[in-house]
């Protein structure tokens, strides 16, 4: 296969959020999306015949989706949001889309699970006195799985 040229950096990615009625765009504010977890479970078991065990492949763990943003105190900040959902008694659902590229016709999405998705980590504002870094906050969704599909 020879060497591509579609590469792209997350530098124009759009980013969405959601407490369920339709997302808000959040690209001017957002600033990093990582993704971890959702490991397949294995089953594993060795036999007196040996060396090496029987396996078996089982169903996935969730996965885990971090999004950074700019903490700001405007009225449609996504803090106060994130803010109540997480306060909410047994965890509010928040739910994340992103388009790496962008978000244009044809382009791919992520979103996470419509049904399955929990609000699970939160940051308050912090920071230090002699820091000239931009004060960012952190939120972490829980969710069963994450769809990609067209824009």
């Amino acid at each position: 296969m020879p060497q591509t040229t579609d590469q792209m950096n997350f530098r124009e990615a759009e980013v969405y959020i959601s407490t369920g009625a339709g997302f808000t765009g959040m690209c001017g504010i957002m600033v990093a999306v990582a993704v971890s977890g959702g490991e397949r479970m294995v089953g594993e078991e060795f036999t007196f015949c040996g060396d090496t065990p029987i396996l078996v492949g089982g169903k996935r763990n969730p996965l885990d989706v971090t999004v950074r943003y700019v903490y700001t105190e405007q009225d449609d900040d996504p803090f106060e949001l994130v803010r109540a959902q997480y306060e909410t008694d047994g965890g509010g659902d928040l739910f994340i889309k992103w388009s790496p590229k962008g978000g244009d016709a044809t382009e791919f999405e992520f979103e996470t699970d419509e049904n399955n998705s929990v609000l699970t980590g939160f940051t308050y504002p912090q920071g230090e006195a002699r820091s000239p870094d931009i004060t960012l906050c952190e939120l972490t969704v829980r969710t069963a799985s994450i769809t990609k599909s067209e824009v």
